[in-house]
């Protein structure tokens, strides 16, 4: 039900539901133990996780809540801004910050296009 005075399309959702999987050709080039990040950032602004989760290899495929509970900094978490850009990225070094050779995925979700179950596949190299 929207507030009075509200409409569906301007209530900024505060949750976005992700299932995470592999590329099966990258399945042999990776370890069940390497570290798997996945996090939300604004698509245009600061690119400050908005919400955060990590994660490792064996744990793929995954389905996942990022919400606004696993905002970094008080107030600023996924409904604070209308764009996101969703990433995936698995770390044989453990790094969260991203290093050549990283394999990741990613997915932007612009507006309001946040129902639903949304998918990444991790099948990008960090160049």
């Amino acid at each position: 039900k929207v507030p009075v005075g509200k409409t569906p399309a301007l209530a900024k959702s505060s949750e976005v539901k992700i299932r995470v999987e592999l590329a099966e050709a990258l399945k042999g080039e990776v370890k069940p133990e390497d570290q798997v990040y996945i996090f939300a950032q604004a698509l245009n602004g600061p690119k400050a996780p908005l919400a955060a989760v990590k994660k490792q290899v064996k744990d793929l495929p995954l389905e996942l809540v990022l919400d606004d509970s696993m905002a970094m900094m008080p107030g600023r978490g996924i409904s604070s801004v209308e764009d996101l850009k969703l990433i995936a990225r698995v770390s044989s070094s453990g790094n969260p910050m991203a290093q050549p050779g990283d394999i990741y995925g990613e997915l932007e979700l612009k507006g309001q296009d946040r129902s639903g179950l949304k998918q990444i596949v991790i099948k990008d190299t960090v160049q």
